[in-house]
């Protein structure tokens, strides 16, 4: 190997042991059990075969600024028409992710699911959470506490209802995947309320 590519594996060496984002210790009590903590998000490649992980934790003030000031652009944007989002989803897919209704509460087995892999949204297989940010909160629904990126999910303001609630919806085609609160476990305090309508279980990036 050549001086030029030692120098460079050093300096990447360099950046993975300050950017790495610092692995979360503390029990989530009822809400995650100690062999969930271990988050692993997609890697970012630096090239040279290395990569670090650099996905900073979302809290949620960024939540309230994105939601005022703006989301994070995609890495690309699907945009079809209704009569295409119709021909592809189901009625109830529809009503839920084009439309922005909400499944029943307790409806899915996707609430008891637990197992190791990635949950991806059902319309354009954009890549959303990790199950290792997923949490039982009791509410009927499942419930994350991280998005895999900061850019793979829009915030909006939800004024419905008499009440102020922030929508998620994926960034990428703008489905309805549910809201945020700032109810959720530590340390980001946040939990993703989702309609498993919305989503698709997938046990590899694609």
């Amino acid at each position: 190997m050549g001086a030029a590519a030692l120098r460079a594996i050093r300096i990447l060496s360099s950046i993975a042991q300050t950017r790495t984002r610092p692995r979360s210790s503390p029990s989530f009590g009822r809400f995650l059990s100690q062999k969930y903590l271990a988050k692993k998000s997609p890697p970012i490649p630096l090239g040279l075969n290395l990569t670090i992980e650099d996905h900073p934790m979302l809290k949620w003030n960024d939540v309230l600024t994105y939601s005022k000031q703006g989301n994070p652009p995609p890495d690309h944007k699907v945009t079809k028409t209704e009569a295409e989002w119709r021909q592809q989803l189901s009625p109830e897919q529809f009503l839920v992710t084009r439309q922005a209704g909400t499944e029943r509460a307790f409806s899915s087995p996707m609430c008891n699911l637990f197992e190791p892999g990635l949950y991806a949204c059902l319309c354009c297989d954009t890549l959303l959470f990790d199950a290792s940010e997923k949490f039982d909160s009791g509410t009927g629904w499942p419930s994350f506490t991280q998005p895999v990126t900061p850019n793979a999910i829009a915030y909006h303001a939800d004024n419905s209802y008499g009440m102020t609630r922030y929508e998620t919806v994926c960034n990428t085609c703008d489905a309805h995947l549910g809201h945020v609160f700032p109810d959720g476990p530590k340390p980001s305090g946040l939990r993703y309320c989702m309609n498993a309508v919305a989503l698709k279980k997938v046990s590899q990036p694609h």
